[in-house]
């Protein structure tokens, strides 16, 4: 039997990724739609509350409230369906050796997939304010590699851990919640005192919602020392959730068969 290199189990991740999300996109009524659907009423509800109710003076509040519900929503998504992806193969896992790292791989070709859908809607918006090109937009892939690194890193440890602690995905949900307001999403952190925006930039989606505005709504080259850091950060968890899993390759299958 020939032994799959690392080549073919990227190609495999691709493969399968891209067969995942056909299969989703065909399994509910709306399909792709609903990717959409999701964060316009998202944008809905709070632009209702925080755009209405408590009149919020941004310019521009909603492709600023929807750049930051897009780009959340990406993350969020993604680092949960990691953790969990090992756990949710275990059928596969114990008929067939492969290495458990493929798994949450393939969950991330799936959800960028998906957030490519979302991402017609945010460009829709944004052409619908008439909000101009510009040359920092060139800069947006780099920040969408720096929060592609962080979303890997997370997921990846997540995922290392979540077999031997099932709970670990419900706590982290309970996180993700919580950091939810605590990331720009409907309000400017620049608006905020001088000591609350020290404290919230220590959440590296704070920064990467900023970072997406400047480049896409505000024409302004984001702070490239705090995704510098965001990055190398990210790569140490990429590389720490990759070693877990490689050493508790062999224990996986007989943590979930319990």
């Amino acid at each position: 039997m020939r032994t799959l290199n690392r080549g073919h189990y990227i190609q495999l991740a691709l493969l399968r990724g891209w067969a995942d999300f056909r299969a989703e996109a065909s399994r509910t009524w709306l399909g792709v739609l609903w990717w959409i659907a999701d964060p316009l009423l998202n944008m809905l509800v709070l632009y209702i509350v925080f755009g209405i109710f408590f009149q919020r003076r941004t310019p521009n509040f909603v492709p600023f409230l929807l750049i930051g519900l897009v780009f959340w929503r990406y993350f969020n998504v993604t680092v949960m369906n990691m953790g969990a992806s090992i756990l949710n193969n275990v059928a596969m896992i114990r008929q067939v050796a492969l290495p458990k790292i493929l798994f949450p791989m393939i969950t991330v070709v799936t959800c960028t997939l998906e957030f490519l859908f979302t991402l017609l809607l945010l460009v829709a918006v944004l052409a619908l304010y008439r909000i101009p090109l510009s040359a920092a937009m060139l800069w947006w892939p780099v920040v969408f590699g720096v929060q592609l690194l962080l979303v890997m890193g997370c997921g990846l440890t997540l995922a290392a851990f979540t077999p031997f602690v099932p709970d670990l995905n419900k706590m982290v949900n309970q996180l993700m919640r919580i950091l939810f307001y605590m990331s720009g999403i409907f309000y400017d952190i620049r608006d905020l005192p001088e000591m609350a925006r020290k404290l919230l930039v220590l959440n590296p989606m704070v920064v990467l919602i900023d970072a997406h505005r400047a480049c896409l709504m505000e024409q302004r080259a984001p702070h490239w020392n705090q995704l510098a850091v965001i990055a190398v950060v990210s790569l140490a968890g990429i590389l720490f959730g990759r070693v877990c899993i490689r050493y508790f390759n062999p224990l996986y299958a007989k943590r979930i068969a319990r």
